[in-house]
């Protein structure tokens, strides 16, 4: 099962970013973000539950659409998570063009798409600017510089451009998203974590221990992951289902904020791509991607530009449930201005 920021299995090893090897591609769909950030494929496809396209087109300088929750559907995805905590993953394109988005959406999604109106034309001088360019931190933010750069000039762009005025954002449950990803999926599935990998589960510690002799059966980033996932369960099914309760109530005011031509540039990353393993150290690095699979809404990545070790740096665009458009519209317009796919500048 693919579950992870990063990309690397124990038959194959790591997947390289093509950026820089000693980096991460992001996960879990890092394979797709550096062949098509290599230009080996024209588009990708992904699953995303926590970031998982987004965070490899992030770190490797593409584009990626998490539709909104149902607009492609989940039939035949495997592992099969369960109907409750299946309605935060989403199958979503990856490419390298902003115009191919909206095209492989349609074929995903299939008939009819009129309901979420992704064919429908957006004027963009009517859209409402929100941005964020902290995670939500009460006292020291963990983005860097650049990223913040970035955002800025974004928004500045699209004021200049299209006369929208950019108000600032703040969303406190952002800090803790990957965490509170952890407590949805002990209240909608009481399955533990490591059953999904394998039946009848298994014990992070003696994993760990054969993983450090040579033996592993798991990546560390599994073990990481179901480690953590073991120390969010609910008393009983009724404080789950009130703890479910308030996390829509902060995806309604969300909804309300942004309204019904609203968009939020945000960082698609706290930073460039890691270096491999760095992840596990940061663990809730993901947090500005992960609380929009637990919103349901469009969020889409667009990247802008280099940073001072020649990564790229992107944002994502987000909007509320069933406004894909505004996203897909949004990064049109970044890719026509600030150039789009970042084309790698090593050889593999």
């Amino acid at each position: 099962m693919c579950m992870w920021g990063d990309s690397h299995n124990l038959v194959d090893g790591a997947t390289l970013n093509a950026h820089d090897t000693r980096r991460s591609p992001g996960g879990s769909s890092g394979g797709e973000g550096t062949l098509l950030a290599a230009a080996g494929s024209l588009i990708g496809i992904g699953t995303d539950i926590g970031g998982s396209v987004r965070i490899p087109a992030a770190y490797c300088g593409i584009f990626a659409h998490k539709p909104t929750a149902g607009v492609v559907p989940n039939t035949g995805l495997l592992p099969d998570v369960g109907e409750k905590l299946g309605q935060f993953n989403c199958v979503g394109p990856m490419t390298r063009f902003a115009e191919d988005l909206p095209l492989m959406l349609n074929v995903l999604a299939g008939s009819p798409t009129n309901a979420f109106r992704l064919n429908e034309k957006v004027n963009l001088n009517t859209l409402k600017l929100y941005y964020m360019d902290t995670e939500g931190s009460l006292y020291i933010s963990r983005m860097t510089s650049d990223v913040r750069r970035v955002i800025g000039m974004v928004t500045q762009y699209l004021k200049e451009t299209h006369g929208l005025e950019p108000h600032q954002l703040q969303l406190p449950e952002m800090r803790f998203a990957v965490f509170t990803l952890f407590k949805v999926a002990a209240a909608t599935e009481p399955q533990p974590l490591s059953e999904m990998y394998r039946p009848g589960g298994f014990n992070s510690f003696v994993e760990l221990l054969r993983l450090l002799v040579g033996a592993g059966r798991h990546t560390l980033g599994t073990l990481t992951a179901c480690k953590v996932a073991s120390f969010f369960r609910f008393r009983s099914e009724q404080e789950g289902e009130a703890y479910i309760a308030s996390l829509e109530n902060a995806r309604d005011r969300f909804e309300e904020t942004l309204g019904d031509n609203g968009v939020l540039i945000l960082p698609a990353a706290t930073s460039a791509a890691l270096f491999r393993n760095q992840d596990v150290l940061i663990f809730d690095s993901p947090d500005t991607v992960t609380l929009f699979n637990l919103f349901q809404a469009p969020a889409t990545v667009c990247p802008v530009m280099r940073s001072a070790d020649n990564l790229p740096l992107c944002v994502q665009v987000v909007a509320k449930r069933g406004n894909d458009r505004l996203c897909l519209a949004v990064a049109r317009e970044i890719e026509k201005h600030f150039g789009g796919w970042i084309e790698p500048s090593v050889k593999l």
